[in-house]
Order: structure tokens, then sequence, then C-alpha cells
């Protein structure tokens, strides 16, 4: 089985999601955990292990803003606190899924993922 291929929104991002001394600038306490949570997320067959970690608490966004449609919220470290990675699934086009009538089984085939921030969502 093929891996999730995961991109980055920039080189910039990618580094600070696998350098622990970046991260911790940032994120102080919570760098293990953001490392942690991109290697879990580099391991995953497809987005649907990812939505699946409970740990995550996987969540649609853009309810309330609307250039966040189509993007999705995973905690770092759980609800504890409040950074999250954002991601979008894609389509081999990089194009953005957007959920539909069957968007859930269909992200077992979705097998590419952007990681567009790691961000403090109460900021």
């Amino acid at each position: 089985m093929t891996r999730l291929d995961v991109r980055y929104k920039s080189e910039e991002l990618k580094e600070f999601c696998h350098d622990r001394k970046k991260a911790a600038r940032k994120l102080a306490g919570y760098a293990d955990s953001l490392l942690a949570d991109i290697n879990y997320i580099e391991q995953a067959d497809s987005f649907n292990d990812v939505m699946a970690y409970l740990p995550f608490h996987c969540h649609q966004l853009g309810a309330k803003k609307k250039d966040l449609t189509g993007f999705w919220g995973l905690d770092v470290k759980g609800r504890k606190t409040s950074w999250r990675i954002i991601v979008a699934p894609l389509n081999e086009n990089e194009e953005i899924i957007y959920p539909g009538p069957d968007f859930f089984k269909e992200c077992k085939t979705i097998k590419i993922i952007r990681i567009e921030e790691v961000s403090n969502h109460y900021e």
C-alpha cells in the first residue's frame, strides 16, 4: 500500500514541521507533539487514516470563515492546546477536494494532502 503524499504550502513550513528547534520557538512545550503528529501523517496510507486518528479531533473548517472551506483542522496534542495543523485533501491535479455526499467514502482513496499552516486558532 502506498503512503499518503504529504505536501507543504512552503519549504519554510516543511522545515518548521521537521525541525524541533524551530517548532519549539513558536510552540514551546508542544514541539515534540507537532513532530510526532507530522510523523503520523506522513506514515498514513490515506486521508481516512488521518481523519480517524482520535487525538487529532479532525474537524472541518470554513463554517465561519469561507476562506477555510475545504480545509480540515487537526489538534496538536489533542484538545489540551489551541495549536492545530490545517490541512487540505487534494486530487491528482492538486485541487482541493471539497466534501460532498460520498466524501467520507472517498477519504480512503485520497492519497495527497497539503499542510497549509500550523497555527494557534485563538490568535
